[in-house]
């Protein structure tokens, strides 16, 4: 259960906002090379689909 609520709190810290260099530390991801994308790229699940959405939905295109 342990690795289910970690990755279940990665998830959140990604999908919030949190930079994954401060997530790093709490999971035991201390040394800049283990937490370089490690954090986020291995344990969380992604950001969501309405935050996919909200991303696409925000490009501004330029009109020609």
């Amino acid at each position: 259960m342990f690795h289910s609520t970690r990755k279940w709190f990665i998830t959140q810290c990604e999908r919030t906002g949190v930079p994954e260099h401060y997530t790093a530390t709490p999971v035991g991801h201390h040394s800049a090379r283990s937490a370089n994308q490690l954090t986020y790229g291995l344990y969380s699940a992604g950001i969501s689909d309405e935050q996919k959405r909200e991303i696409v939905e925000g490009i501004r295109l330029l009109q020609a």
